[in-house]
């Protein structure tokens, strides 16, 4: 079975699926330029398409950057220790010409996921595991809690319709969400490592709210 799915593996990384240049894969796998290519999206409306070019070119010196350190490390180790260093001159080029309404994006994708990675890559397996707990989702869309998961998309959606700035929106959203999932999360899941693990995730995903504390 294992042996079966290494083949699909191979067979889908040579196939048409993947756009990135091969030789763009060997150098840093999928993930690190999938999420480069995000950042390079955020950048590509209109207010700046004059920049399209010169956000192209750092974002090849971002991946060059990324190779160099892969080469000799781990992927966590690349990524969370470096992958913010090799993306920030593209973040801030992106940064410099996107509406004010999104600034602050592209730092919040590369600090959020830094985050992330960096609870995943130093914990352990069972902690790790713990995202796929029945009792989560349980707390997430269960019919009498399912309306924390949709006020928060309601207010999200509405607030993307106003001239606002898009970061504090979602921080303040994310605490309330936080907030008002924590009692049925707290009854529904009763052991302390998936606390930990949800607990870590909300963290991370606050990162770029520095104002807010006890996260």
């Amino acid at each position: 079975m294992k042996y079966s799915l290494f083949v699909l593996l191979i067979a889908f990384a040579s196939s048409d699926a993947f756009m990135y240049d091969s030789e763009e894969l060997r150098k840093v796998g999928f993930v690190q330029p999938f999420i480069v290519d995000i950042l390079v999206q955020i950048g590509s409306n209109n207010a700046c398409r004059h920049m399209k070019e010169s956000i192209m070119e750092e974002r090849n010196k971002t991946i060059e950057c990324l190779a160099t350190i892969k080469s000799n490390n781990s992927f966590c180790h690349t990524f969370v220790h470096h992958f913010g260093r090799c993306t920030k001159k593209l973040v801030d080029k992106v940064e410099s010409c996107i509406e004010t309404k999104i600034q602050g994006a592209p730092t919040a994708v590369v600090d959020v996921l830094v985050a992330q990675l960096r609870f995943i890559c130093e914990t352990d397996g069972e902690h790790i595991l713990e995202i796929f707990n029945p009792c989560i989702y349980k707390t997430l869309f269960m019919k009498d809690e399912k309306n924390c998961t949709r006020t928060f998309d309601r207010h999200i959606h509405n607030s993307a319709k106003e001239d606002k700035k898009m970061i504090p929106v979602v921080c303040k959203e994310t605490l309330e969400y936080k907030t008002c999932i924590d009692e049925p999360f707290k009854a529904k899941c009763q052991n302390e490592i998936t606390r930990n693990t949800v607990q870590e995730i909300f963290r991370g995903a606050m990162t770029p709210c520095k104002e807010i504390n006890n996260i």
